[in-house]
């Protein structure tokens, strides 16, 4: 954090990131970009932001265009829902797809501990701008047990040498999955906070990517949550495709 109490900005790349940054009413500090390789949708969205005085310069960015933005956290309040907690996940490519599962189940909110940043331009990028419309939340183990007891919420930990299936605990409630780093699996700290942890049953020694994991346990809770439901999330996934078709279709970057 800085001292006037802002937060370091941070970066993204491509127009259908610059336009989820847009829809999701984050503020833009700055473009970059390479006319030549901009469609002509993502030149409107640039005179739009250079009109309202956003600084645009001239360059060879990766994709056509990039753009600094204040990253955004909310504060861990209302227990409601399915939440995904993640601790010192170290690959932006396993933390970017696992924020994309986030937002296709229709998660809460995501709780982040330890060194794990969802705002790096690598994760923005892997998790093909989902991150935008996430509920994100920082919160030390700590933290986050005595809100999870305060509020009555199941912690449910992922572990390959937990005893129970994932799919023999119940997923209705205020729920957070937790998911640990990707060797070690959750620390001690996590562990604490679990009041249950579950494997998923292979028929083969070892274990499965920890994005794989985590969207295989998101997806079983959001069966058992969805039942007798009218198809919420179908309809919202089709809202956002068509969405990102019509601002990006022509896109280059």
């Amino acid at each position: 954090m800085r001292r006037d109490g802002t937060l370091p900005l941070a970066f993204a790349d491509g127009a259908r990131h610059l336009v989820l940054a847009r829809r999701h009413r984050f503020e833009i500090h700055s473009l970059t970009i390479a006319p030549s390789r901009l469609s002509p949708g993502a030149h409107k969205l640039v005179r739009t932001y250079r009109s309202a005085g956003v600084p645009v310069a001239t360059g060879d960015p990766p994709h056509a265009v990039r753009f600094s933005f204040e990253p955004r956290w909310h504060k861990l309040d209302r227990a409601r829902g399915l939440w995904l907690a993640v601790e010192n996940v170290q690959s932006p490519g396993n933390l970017g797809t696992m924020l994309r599962t986030a937002a296709a189940v229709g998660v809460a909110g995501v709780i982040f501990s330890g060194s794990a940043d969802p705002w790096d331009t690598d994760v923005v990028r892997a998790s093909m701008g989902a991150v935008f419309g996430l509920k994100l939340v920082r919160a030390t183990p700590d933290h986050l047990n005595r809100w999870a007891r305060r509020t009555r919420t199941r912690v449910v930990g992922t572990s390959a040498s937990a005893r129970r299936p994932y799919t023999d605990t119940r997923w209705r409630g205020p729920v957070v999955v937790m998911v640990g780093h990707e060797r070690h699996g959750l620390s001690a700290a996590q562990r604490r906070t679990c009041q249950e942890t579950v494997r998923i049953p292979m028929a083969c020694e070892g274990s499965l990517n920890v994005a794989t994991a985590a969207a295989v346990v998101l997806f079983e809770a959001r069966r058992q949550r969805s039942r007798g439901q009218r198809q919420p999330m179908q309809t919202r996934c089709a809202r956002s495709r068509s969405g990102w078709g019509r601002a990006g279709s022509r896109d280059r970057s």
